[in-house]
Formats: structure tokens, C-alpha cells, sequence
């Protein structure tokens, strides 16, 4: 039987933000992507018809297994704190699991690290909703209740579109669940794919890394294996923060993907014409040509100007990388 789980819920032992697991969470920092998804009425009135029936009980720890997907990478993250929180005001949010086949009879659903924390603390049972629930029913229930989790980063949405497509959740239902295009899940797939599951674990979730620059990554990555090196070797383990060490992969990489002379300047197309164009009224002309922008000053123009261009280059560049993507 194929198991499917997609994403978790925001992790809280708050009892004033303790809701039922079928319950639709609204967002508290910004409002979904795009219309639909998993706010849709459809999605919540499917999800909350699947768990009826369901049981509330104590669920022995030992017997809840591990759902195939996830799009949390680092389960243990600030685990302490909220181990810390369960000691002092005990389980306040249930957790969700579903009835599978196998040695455990059980698969989480919702509260992966409401469970290893309770596993953490020696605990031999949790409290929590039992269900019968299809593959496709988790899916959407657990995408619902991540709709009030926002802290996911875009190498861990890959990884999961990815591991739910190798689970048979068809492209199309992924892309409405998540209000975006098939494109975008095609890009997704494509990034994880190409950087694999031991080179991801080794970087971490790197949050507020967006897709561009794992894009460039990828490339990184597969320019190293072109070349017979292993892209995880040039991971450090010794950098804490999974920025940091995202961008120390990246540089690495790059520094050794560098040839020992420069390259010299790739040849304009046959066919492609420079373009030129008038900017400030005439002030500013730009020739941009394929690798290559250059611009004039062809009229009255404060030299300030041109100073404070030049020196915003290297911020405009980081805003573009950062730019969030367009959805289709």
C-alpha cells in the first residue's frame, strides 16, 4: 500500500491555539500564494468528511510510523524549545494519524515533531485523532493544516511535490492543492531531482533561499558530477546555518568549476542585433548585446547618478534573486 503525507502543521503547545486537526487554520503573517489551493472550500469539506468516525485516544509512540513524505528536513529544529513546553503545560495540541497496513499500525498524519519531542521526553503514549483515510484524504488534510505554517522553505516544497509525485499524487492535483502551475512543480521536481536527497540533507532547508538560487545550485551540482567530483564533498558540515552553508557550497562549487585562464567572451548569435535604447529623456543610452548591457551618458546628466547606479548593482542583483516567482 502506498503511503502518502504531504505537508505538517504549524507546531504549537499553546492552549489558546489548540484547533481540531480538520479545521481550516488561517495564516498569521501573509495570506495564501494565490486563490484556491488549499483554502479552497472543497479541499477543507473533503478533508473534514474523511476523519468522520475518527477516534480520540492515547496512541502508544512505539507504534507510529514515519510518513512518506515530509517537507520538513530537519524534524529535531528547535525541538528543545518545545520539549520545554510539553514538560511545563503538557500535550496541548492532539496530533493525527492514519490506519495502514504493516508492522506499525499507524502513520502520521499531522505533528511530526509534536511526536519526537513526546519520543524525546521518554513519553510511551500521545494523545491524538485516529482515522481511516485514503492516501489522496492525508494529502489534503495535511496540506490544510500547513496552510497555517509558513516557515517551509522552497528546497523543502521541492522535496515534497517531488516524494508525493514518486507516491502517485498526480501533477495536476499537486498543482490545484497548492494554487500554482505545472510548470512550477515541473521546476520543482526538476531542482530536487538534479541536486538529490544526500546533497539537500546535507544543506538543510536554507529558508529565504528561493528558487533561483537553487536553480544555480543544481547547475553547480551537475557541472561537479560532469566532472567526476561528488557535489556533497563540497558541502561543510562545520557551517551551522543552512544558509551559510548553502552559499559556501555554491562558492566552492563555483570556484572549482573555474578554469585556470579566462574563457573568452561567448560570440553574439548570428542574427541577434544589438539593441540600443534612449532612457532620462534622451540623457542615457543603453547597447545591450547578448552577455553584455552597457550604458552612456548622452546628455546633461548629474555623475552622482551614475555613482549611486553603480553602487546599487550588487543590491539590485540580490533583489532579483529573491524576487518571488510569478505563478501562471
Amino acid at each position: 500500500m502506498a503511503r502518502k503525507a504531504f505537508f505538517t502543521p504549524a507546531e504549537t503547545d499553546d492552549p489558546s491555539k489548540s484547533v481540531d486537526p480538520a479545521s481550516p487554520v488561517k495564516p498569521k503573517r501573509r495570506p495564501p500564494i494565490a486563490n484556491g489551493g488549499a483554502t479552497a472550500p472543497h479541499y477543507i469539506a473533503n478533508a473534514i468528511k474523511s476523519q468522520e468516525g475518527r477516534t480520540y485516544q492515547d496512541i502508544p509512540v512505539e507504534r507510529i510510523s514515519a510518513s512518506a513524505i515530509s517537507d520538513r528536513l530537519d524534524v529535531t529544529e528547535d525541538i528543545a524549545s518545545l520539549m520545554g513546553s510539553i514538560e511545563a503545560n503538557g500535550q496541548q495540541v492532539p496530533i493525527v494519524v492514519r490506519i495502514v497496513e504493516g508492522e506499525n499500525p499507524y502513520e502520521i498524519v499531522v505533528g511530526r515533531r509534536r511526536l519526537e519531542a513526546m519520543r524525546r521526553l521518554g513519553r510511551k503514549t500521545i494523545r491524538g485523532f485516529v482515522s481511516r483515510m485514503t492516501d489522496r484524504d492525508a494529502f489534503i488534510a495535511q496540506g490544510i493544516e500547513n496552510n497555517g505554517r509558513l516557515e517551509t522553505s522552497y528546497i523543502e516544497k521541492a522535496r515534497a511535490v517531488s516524494l508525493a509525485r514518486d507516491a502517485g499524487i498526480e501533477q495536476t492535483e499537486i498543482g490545484q492543492f497548492l494554487a500554482t502551475s505545472a510548470p512550477n512543480i515541473s521546476v520543482m521536481e526538476r531542482i530536487y531531482r538534479g541536486l538529490g536527497e544526500e546533497i539537500v540533507q546535507a544543506i538543510g532547508p536554507a529558508r529565504g533561499v528561493g528558487r533561483r538560487k537553487w536553480d544555480a545550485a543544481e547547475k553547480v551540482a551537475a557541472a561537479l558530477r560532469s566532472l567526476g567530483e561528488e557535489p556533497t564533498s563540497f558541502v561543510d558540515s562545520g557551517v551551522e546555518d543552512s544558509v551559510e552553508r548553502f552559499e559556501a557550497f555554491v562558492s566552492r562549487g563555483e570556484a572549482a568549476l573555474e578554469p585556470s585562464s579566462p574563457a573568452p567572451a561567448a560570440a553574439a548569435p548570428r542574427g541577434v542585433k544589438p539593441e540600443r535604447r534612449k532612457h532620462l529623456d534622451g540623457r542615457l543610452a543603453s547597447l545591450r548585446k547578448p552577455g553584455q548591457l552597457t550604458l552612456k551618458a548622452t546628455g546633461p546628466l548629474d555623475e552622482r547618478f551614475l555613482t549611486f547606479l553603480e553602487e546599487r548593482l550588487h543590491a539590485l542583483h540580490e533583489e532579483f534573486e529573491n524576487e518571488p516567482d510569478v505563478e501562471d
